[in-house]
């Protein structure tokens, strides 16, 4: 084997790697179920390993060297046992169609690729894969070539023995390669989701911001009728300057946060809340007036009846709500300001208590 050949073959299996990395960022960035992005990212590594055979070396006849070995390898550590079974099938018939003595020993070494990178991925789970893990993964995967020494004879198997630390070597600088370029996409995609979720969210509670509020809220009013009712709430805590003014707004910040977990337990499967700001807070439910009356007074009693620890004195909050219910498509902003409306007259009324707004035709929600 000529070395400049091996250096040829490692810069085109670069080349390729990077390819391969890119796709299997957007892959998965696919909203496609487990299983069907774990086979598409399988089909990719499978072709990554036939487009590597294309530049391979001729180490004697029949024995070839690519980086077929380290896609498949790498095809078990990031996407799973299904991708690795498809990306070594896809192997082994390029394999096949190249021919060769050196079948044999591609037909057992390929499967070896594949379950090094399995095993690596059960010991490193989805953690962040830094450079000396890649570098094992490499060294795992060079395991193959300890298969071809059983299908040459004497004579051929010490031509040989030379080159193998450079193999070696070579299979780690490529496992670092393509790992690098994998787990840069990776990060790439956590810092998208990441950045995804503040954007939509409220950064103290965890609930959704208005924005994303209003577009979920729009979406189930658009679709409101007499059939299915859609139900708005607008919640407001009482009184919640008293709150910051005498205890501080670090505690403060610990009544919003405990408030935003009673909603949110409260409202469950059947719709969505959100902080819409300072002490204000919204709900849209999939359900009809009494049922929403009763999500609502839930939230209203467990205010009540709970306490957040100021160090060791329990302070009592509570909220006062509004409710409207709608039977045709509304948008949100008008949707808004009857439960708005139907908030404040809850507030003249006491405080701490449900109020229900009256239909546009002046009939009450609970007629």
């Amino acid at each position: 084997m000529v070395e400049p050949d091996l250096i040829f073959t490692l810069l085109n299996a670069c080349g390729v790697m990077a390819l391969v990395a890119i796709c299997f960022g957007q892959i998965e960035r696919l909203p496609f179920n487990p299983l069907a992005r774990t086979l598409l990212q399988g089909l990719l590594f499978g072709c990554g390993a036939a487009l590597s055979m294309h530049a391979a070396v001729q180490l004697m006849p029949g024995y070839f060297v690519d980086a077929r070995s380290i896609f498949v390898g790498f095809a078990g550590a990031f996407a799973g046992w299904p991708a690795a079974l498809l990306a070594m099938s896809i192997a082994m018939i390029m394999r096949l169609f190249k021919g060769g003595d050196g079948i044999y020993a591609a037909m057992v070494a390929l499967p070896i690729a594949a379950m090094a990178g399995i095993g690596w991925q059960q010991v490193l789970g989805r953690r962040p894969a830094r450079l000396p893990c890649l570098a094992g993964l490499g060294r795992s995967v060079s395991g193959t070539m300890l298969v071809t020494p059983f299908f040459l004879p004497l004579s051929q198997l010490i031509s040989i023995t030379g080159n193998m630390a450079l193999l070696v070597v070579s299979n780690v600088v490529l496992a670092l390669v393509l790992g690098s370029f994998i787990e840069r996409e990776r990060r790439h995609i956590a810092r998208e989701a990441r950045l995804f979720v503040e954007a939509r969210s409220d950064a103290l509670t965890g609930l959704p911001n208005r924005r994303s509020f209003e577009r979920t809220a729009n979406r189930m009013l658009a679709g409101a009728a007499m059939t299915s009712p859609i139900s708005l709430l607008a919640l407001d805590l009482d009184h919640f300057k008293d709150v910051n003014d005498r205890y501080g707004h670090a505690f403060g910040d610990e009544v919003l946060k405990a408030t935003a977990d009673t909603i949110r337990q409260c409202v469950g499967e059947s719709g969505s809340a959100a902080r819409i700001g300072g002490e204000e807070f919204a709900v849209v439910l999939d359900l009809p007036a009494v049922a929403a009356m009763q999500v609502a007074s839930n939230i209203q009693r467990r205010l009540d009846q709970g306490r957040v620890l100021f160090g060791s004195t329990p302070v009592g909050v509570t909220i006062s709500i509004g409710l409207a219910m709608f039977t045709a498509p509304t948008e949100f902003e008008v949707a808004h300001s009857r439960a708005d409306a139907a908030l404040y007259a809850a507030k003249r009324h006491g405080r701490n208590r449900v109020e229900l707004a009256l239909m546009p035709n002046g009939q009450s929600l609970a007629a």
